[in-house]
C-alpha cells in the first residue's frame, strides 16, 4: 500500500478519537500483560468510516 493517508493534519474530531484510544489503551494493555497473555489482538473499534 503506498497511498500516505497522512498527507493533511489531524482535523480535531480525530485528534478527540486516537486521544481517546490512547487512553483505552494504555488502561487495558497492563491488565493482558500482568497476566502474561501470549498474543494480545487490538482492534480500533473507534473507527468511523468517512463514506457517506
Amino acid at each position: 500500500m503506498s497511498k500516505d493517508f497522512h498527507d493533511k493534519p489531524f482535523d480535531d474530531a480525530t485528534k478527540t478519537k486516537l486521544e481517546l484510544y490512547q487512553k483505552y489503551v494504555e488502561e487495558w494493555l497492563p491488565v493482558f500483560i500482568k497476566y502474561k497473555i501470549k498474543n494480545i489482538n487490538i482492534f480500533d473499534f473507534f473507527l468511523r468510516s468517512r463514506s457517506r
